[in-house]
C-alpha cells in the first residue's frame, strides 16, 4: 500500500465548546474525546538500538546420554505473537445465580476484566466479570523441574481503590469459541463454546455459574479449593504478577504432560460484591500481531536432567549482525530450548534453531521440537527484523466497534523512519473485524510505528485511541537484496534531483552508508574480489556518482596531505 510522508501527527485532545453552563461542561468532560489538536505534534524516530550482550544458554534434550553435572537453568517466555499463538482468554460476565444480561462468548477482544461495573443494573444487580485463560503448547522435557513460574498481566485501567486478585486452576477444559456465530463477541455462543453459565454451550454447565464451584474432591468442581497465587494492585501500578510455588508445580505437571494450563482470574470475594471495582487488563489479543508488549506472559524458569548437549557462553554482538554457533551433536535429540539473559542496557537477540533433517529455521523463543541432531543455533542482533525489500505486514482485530460499521472505520498507521521521516498508511478492512496493513520500508535501521482507531466513544477511554509504540529493524537479506536497495537508492536520488552535493549528502548520505556497510558485511575477501563483488562495487560507484554529480574513479593517486604551514 502506498504511504504518504509528513513531519507531524495529529493526537487526540479534549475540545472545550462554548461556555453555556456548568451542566454542558460536565457533559463534555464525560464525553471528553474525539477531536484533534489544531497544532500538530512532531514524532521523533526510535531510539538508536543497543548492542546484544549477555549470557546465552542452549540445551538439547532427548533420550541419549546425559551431559552430566548440573543442567542448564533455562528461562522460557510464552506470549502471543509471531512465534506463539497458544494462549486464548475469555471475558465472562453474569450473576452468581446464573442470571445474566448478555449471553455472550467473548474471546479475542482487546481487554478482559475482573470485578463489578457501575452502570446498567438488571435484575437488581450490577454485572460481575471474571476471565479465564487457556495456555496451550507449553512444552517441557518429560523430567523438567520448574523452579519458578510467573504470570504477568498488564493493566489498562483499574478502580480507584486497591484490589486483590486471585489465580485459580480450572479443572475442566473448554473451547474458547470465536465470539458467536458472526465472531463479533455480541452474538450468543455457538454449540460447544464456553461462557458464563456453561463450560460447553448446549453440552455441559459449569458446576456453578461463573466457574464458581471450588473443591478438591467433588467430581463436578470447576476449580481447586485453594488459589494458585494472589496478587495486589493499586495506582499507578502497570502490571500484576502472580507467582508462587504452587503455580510452578502446576506448570511443571502440565508442561511435562503436554497439557494446556487452565486459569481463572478474579477479584477477591469481598470486593466482587462491591460496585466501581472493574479491573481491565490487556488480553492475549490486544494490539497488533507483531507487538506483544502488553499481552499476558507466562515465564517459566526450569531445568531438566534429559539434557544431552549444551552450550553456555557470554556473547557480544553489534546491532544488525548475525552469529551461527557450531552444530550441537546429541543422539536422540527431541527438544531444544534457548535462553538469553541480557546485561542491563543491552538488547536480546532473535534466537533461531533447526535440528535433524528439518532445514527450516524456527524461533527458539520457547522450547521447540526437533527431529534429531545436529542442532544448529543462530542469533540475529535485531528486534522483529524485516528484510530489506520485503514489506512489513501486520493486522489487528477488535470486535468492540460501536461508532460506525467496521468496514467504514479508518485505521491509520504511522511509520517513522530511522531519520524521522513519517509515512501514514491506511489499514485495509479484511472482514471478521480485522484490519490489515502493509508497508514497504526503504531504509535500513530501526523503525517506529503506531496506529490509531476511533472504534468506541465510551467515557474513560481515549478516542481516538493511540496504540503503544512498536519497533522493527530493517536488516540486510542476501547480496542481491542489498544490490536492489542500491539500485532503488540511485532511482530515488535521480527522481529527487537535489540542488547540490551538500543537499544530496544530507538527504541520502545515511541510507547510502548503511547500505554500503550491509553490502560489505555480506562479503568475504574472496567474494569481494570476484566478479560478483565487482558488481556490488560498481553499484556503490553509481550511487557516489549521482550524489557527486560527476564520475567517480575507482582509485586515486596517493599524495601527501597539504599542510597549512
Amino acid at each position: 500500500m502506498e504511504g504518504s510522508s509528513s513531519g507531524w501527527r495529529w493526537p487526540a485532545r479534549l475540545v472545550c465548546p462554548l461556555l453555556v453552563g456548568a451542566l454542558i461542561l460536565a457533559a463534555v468532560a464525560l464525553r471528553g474525546y474525539g477531536e484533534k489538536h489544531e497544532e500538530p505534534e512532531p514524532v521523533g524516530p526510535a531510539s538508536p538500538p543497543a548492542s546484544v550482550k549477555g549470557l546465552l544458554r542452549v540445551g538439547v534434550y532427548g533420550e541419549g546420554a546425559s551431559t552430566g553435572g548440573e543442567p542448564l537453568h533455562q528461562t522460557s517466555v510464552f506470549v502471543n505473537g509471531p512465534d506463539y499463538r497458544g494462549m486464548e482468554d475469555n471475558d465472562l460476565r453474569g450473576f452468581l445465580d446464573g442470571r445474566f444480561m448478555y449471553a455472550w462468548n467473548q474471546p479475542g477482544q482487546s481487554h478482559v476484566r475482573a470485578g463489578r461495573r457501575l452502570m446498567d443494573a438488571k435484575h437488581g444487580e450490577v454485572e460481575l466479570f471474571r476471565s479465564i485463560q487457556r495456555w496451550e503448547g507449553v512444552l517441557l522435557p518429560p523430567r523438567a523441574r520448574v523452579h519458578r513460574a510467573s504470570l504477568v498481566l498488564t493493566v489498562e485501567t483499574g478502580p480507584k481503590q486497591p484490589v486483590t486478585l486471585f489465580l485459580y486452576v480450572v479443572r475442566k477444559d473448554w473451547s474458547p469459541g470465536r465470539g458467536g456465530a458472526r465472531g463479533n463477541n455480541t452474538d450468543p455462543p455457538e454449540p460447544g463454546d464456553v461462557w458464563w453459565t456453561e463450560r460447553a454451550h448446549g453440552e455441559e454447565e459449569w458446576g456453578l455459574p461463573g466457574v464458581g464451584f471450588a473443591s478438591d474432591d467433588h467430581p463436578d468442581a470447576d476449580t481447586e479449593a485453594m488459589p494458585l497465587a494472589e496478587a495486589s494492585w493499586s495506582e499507578p501500578q502497570q502490571t500484576v504478577v502472580f507467582e508462587s510455588a504452587a503455580l510452578a508445580d502446576y506448570a511443571e505437571r502440565r508442561g511435562r504432560a503436554g497439557q494446556p494450563l487452565l486459569f481463572l482470574v478474579k477479584l477477591d470475594d469481598y470486593t466482587e460484591d462491591e460496585p466501581y471495582t472493574l479491573f481491565h487488563y490487556y488480553s492475549g489479543n490486544s494490539g497488533n500481531l507483531r507487538n506483544s508488549a502488553s499481552r499476558p506472559r507466562l515465564v517459566l524458569e526450569w531445568e531438566s536432567p534429559d539434557e544431552i548437549a549444551r552450550v553456555e557462553r557470554e556473547l557480544l554482538l553489534e546491532h544488525g549482525r548475525t552469529l551461527e554457533l557450531p552444530p550441537l551433536e546429541g543422539a536422540g535429540a527431541r527438544l531444544v530450548a534457548a535462553s538469553f539473559v541480557p546485561e542491563e542496557g543491552h538488547e536480546r537477540p532473535i534466537l533461531e534453531v533447526r535440528g535433524g533433517e528439518d532445514g527450516a529455521w524456527r524461533s527458539a523463543a520457547h522450547p521447540v521440537e526437533v527431529s534429531g541432531a545436529p542442532v544448529r543455533v543462530s542469533l540475529v542482533a535485531a528486534h522483529d527484523p524485516v528484510s530489506l525489500g520485503q514489506p512489513f505486514r501486520s493486522e489487528l482485530r477488535n470486535t468492540w466497534v460501536i461508532t460506525a460499521p467496521p468496514e467504514e472505520q479508518r485505521v491509520p498507521w504511522t511509520f517513522v523512519s530511522p531519520r524521522g521521516e513519517q509515512h501514514v498508511v491506511e489499514a485495509r478492512y479484511a472482514g471478521d473485524y480485522r484490519w490489515e496493513v502493509e508497508f514497504q520500508p526503504t531504509e535500513l535501521g530501526r523503525w517506529l510505528y503506531f496506529y490509531e482507531t476511533s472504534f468506541t466513544d465510551e467515557p474513560g477511554f481515549a478516542n481516538p485511541f493511540r496504540s503503544a509504540d512498536g519497533f522493527f529493524d530493517v536488516v540486510a537479506g542476501d547480496r542481491e537484496t542489498v544490490r536492489n536497495g542500491l539500485r532503488s537508492l540511485v532511482a530515488r536520488i535521480r527522481q529527487t534531483a537535489p540542488a547540490s552535493k551538500r543537499e544530496a549528502v544530507a538527504e541520502f548520505g545515511i541510507p547510502f552508508w548503511r547500505l554500503e556497510r550491509a553490502a560489505l558485511q555480506l562479503e568475504t575477501p574472496e567474494s569481494f574480489r570476484s566478479d560478483e563483488g565487482r558488481e556490488t562495487f560498481n553499484l556503490l560507484t553509481e550511487v557516489r556518482q549521482v550524489i557527486e554529480g560527476h564520475p567517480v574513479h575507482d582509485q586515486y593517486r596517493m599524495k601527501p596531505m597539504e599542510r597549512p604551514f
